[in-house]
C-alpha cells in the first residue's frame, strides 16, 4: 500500500492536546502516518473527480457543464505548532485547492485570492438567475481585489500556548494580503 490503511495507527484518537504539547511518544512518526492517510484521502478524491470528469466526457456535456471542486479546509501537521484544521488562518488551513470548468471560459490560473463563500453568487450569475440582494455579488470567474477575510472558531483544546509559534493571532482573524499570500 502506498498509505497507511489502518486509521488507528497514529495514535490521534482524543489525543490532540497531547499533540500540542508535543508528549506523545514517537510523534514525529505518528504526525507522519496522519500526513500519509491525509495524502490517501486526497489521493481516493482526486480517482473520483476523474470518474467523474469521464462519465460527463463520455456523455458529451463536459464542455457544456460547470463544475466546481473546492476544499472547506487544509490541515496543520504541526506547522507553527499546531494541529487539526480548527486552529488559526495560517496558509496551510486556508489556501485550498479551487477549479472550476465553465462552458464559458478557456482554461487559466487566477492567482488572486478569493473566497469559498463566492460560490454561490457565481452560480446564480451562470445560471443567469438573480442574485437576492442580501447576497454579495462576487464572481469566482472574474475575481477582483475584493478583500477576503477569513476567521477561525476558538480552539476547542486546552493548549498550552507557550508551545505554540508566537504569530498565533488569538483573535482568530485575519485579512488576506494580496502582496504576500502565496509565499
Amino acid at each position: 500500500y502506498q498509505y497507511v490503511i489502518d486509521p488507528a495507527v497514529s495514535g490521534w484518537e482524543n489525543r490532540q492536546d497531547d499533540y500540542f504539547r508535543r508528549q506523545v511518544p514517537d510523534q514525529k512518526r505518528k504526525v507522519t502516518d496522519l500526513e500519509d492517510q491525509y495524502d490517501g484521502c486526497i489521493r481516493y478524491l482526486d480517482s473520483q473527480l476523474k470518474v467523474l470528469i469521464n462519465t460527463l466526457k463520455q456523455h458529451g456535456v463536459f464542455n457544456d457543464t460547470l463544475v466546481i471542486v473546492g476544499s472547506d479546509h487544509g490541515e496543520g501537521f504541526g506547522e507553527h505548532g499546531l494541529y487539526e484544521h480548527k486552529t488559526g488562518v495560517f496558509n496551510e488551513l486556508t489556501h485550498v485547492p479551487l477549479m472550476i470548468n465553465t462552458p464559458t471560459q478557456e482554461a487559466r490560473v487566477v492567482e488572486t485570492p478569493v473566497s469559498m463563500r463566492w460560490i454561490f453568487s457565481t452560480l446564480l450569475s451562470v445560471a443567469d438567475v438573480d442574485i437576492p440582494r442580501h447576497v454579495k455579488e462576487l464572481s469566482l470567474l472574474e475575481p477582483g481585489d475584493y478583500p477576503v477575510i477569513i476567521e477561525s472558531e476558538p480552539l476547542p483544546y486546552n493548549i498550552d500556548y507557550a508551545t505554540v509559534d508566537e504569530r498565533f493571532a488569538a483573535s482568530q482573524k485575519g485579512i488576506v494580503d494580496y502582496d504576500t499570500h502565496l509565499k
